[in-house]
């Protein structure tokens, strides 16, 4: 996978992600084929193996048609010395940042056992998801902002708008989150999960931090502060160990509080750092938008009556999180109908909007 990783980088860049969604799709359709197709004919575990070998066959190959770069053999002191600079100050951040992310199963899993960390790592995985999911469209946003890295007034406004879009899902998925964590787990995980709940219910509420700090996270590395962003992981990474340690003292919801607490630290610190670097007011991003607030307090109200209706029913745990799955998106429907700016704010409408637009346009009319 290293020879593709420079091509593959560069279509990023020059924003041709269509293109390499597509290889990276077509090699992982040929990775499991090969793996499926070796396994019915008894290659047992090699199988796996081979479809990896496949599926970086096919990358290697269809980036290099798409992209393909000519190497020069010279050596410059000067580019060596930007590349060290940044790469350096990139790796520290990765490696902890890596601390940070793992760190806190092995404090937890040393002081309070196996059962404990089990449980803290079923509720951090749901955590997780918005923020996997932020990671996902990462390779679309650092080059963007890279390359709106010198028009301050254009990066501004994406960096704002980011935020606020942000705040807008992720605040009140959390609220629902907190509201439904017993549905959730049973339906995830199973009824022996059940000792996750109240650590899914601690950590949710962390979800709009961790992924506001990832896009803080972006923005720094688009504007190349890697060196400002190595130092705040590692003070992340530190208060993440420590947040786990102090409150393993007590509990796993203890743990899960501390772990909490260090991803409020490290929004608190990066946000600032990214909003200084795009020239914006710290106090204008610092606190979410007020329409974020409303319509997580609105689903909140919305999912507690929902649920606790359908668990009075004695309905089914399926059957209880698609009831106010389905409620909670009648009155998203309804707020985008009826009062869409005051309730959703514009950049959530207006996201809505152009996905709404391109259903439509993709739906084949009937001729009359």
């Amino acid at each position: 996978r290293v020879p593709t990783t420079i091509p593959k980088m560069l279509m990023m860049r020059e924003l041709r992600m269509k293109e390499v969604s597509v290889v990276q799709f077509l090699a992982f359709v040929a990775q499991s084929v090969t793996s499926i197709g070796l396994a019915l004919l008894d290659f047992g575990a090699k199988a796996l193996a081979y479809g990896v070998l496949v599926n970086a066959a096919v990358e290697l190959v269809a980036i290099y048609a798409l992209r393909p770069i000519r190497a020069v053999f010279t050596f410059s002191i000067r580019c060596a010395r930007e590349l060290l600079a940044f790469g350096g100050g990139f790796t520290l951040a990765r490696m902890a940042n890596s601390v940070a992310l793992q760190g806190d199963n092995l404090v937890v899993g040393m002081s309070l056992g196996p059962v404990a960390l089990s449980y803290y790592a079923r509720a951090y995985s749901v955590l997780a998801i918005p923020a996997a999911l932020l990671d996902s469209i990462d390779g679309a946003v650092f080059p963007a902002f890279s390359r709106l890295q010198d028009d301050r007034e254009k990066l501004r406004q994406a960096f704002v708008a980011g935020l606020a879009m942000l705040a807008c899902i992720v605040i009140p998925t959390s609220t629902v989150v907190v509201v439904l964590a017993p549905e959730l787990i049973e339906v995830l995980m199973g009824p022996n999960w059940n000792g996750a709940v109240l650590s899914l219910q601690i950590l949710a509420p962390a979800m709009y931090f961790r992924t506001v700090y990832k896009f803080a996270s972006t923005t720094a590395r688009a504007k190349g502060a890697v060196r400002v962003l190595a130092i705040s992981q590692v003070a992340y990474a530190v208060c993440v160990l420590g947040g786990a340690w102090l409150g393993s003292r007590w509990s796993v919801e203890g743990a899960a509080l501390g772990v909490g607490l260090a991803v409020l630290a490290q929004c608190l610190i990066l946000l600032p750092i990214a909003a200084k670097l795009v020239q914006t007011p710290v106090l204008s991003v610092l606190l979410p938008s007020q329409q974020s607030l409303i319509l997580g307090g609105l689903l909140g109200v919305v999912a507690w009556g929902s649920v606790h209706a359908a668990r009075t029913a004695h309905l089914p745990s399926p059957f209880r999180l698609a009831a106010v799955s389905l409620v909670c998106l009648g009155v998203i429907a309804l707020s985008y109908r009826f009062a869409a700016e005051r309730i959703l704010g514009p950049e959530l409408t207006s996201g809505i909007g152009k996905v709404m637009g391109k259903l439509l346009t993709s739906v084949p009319r009937r001729s009359l």
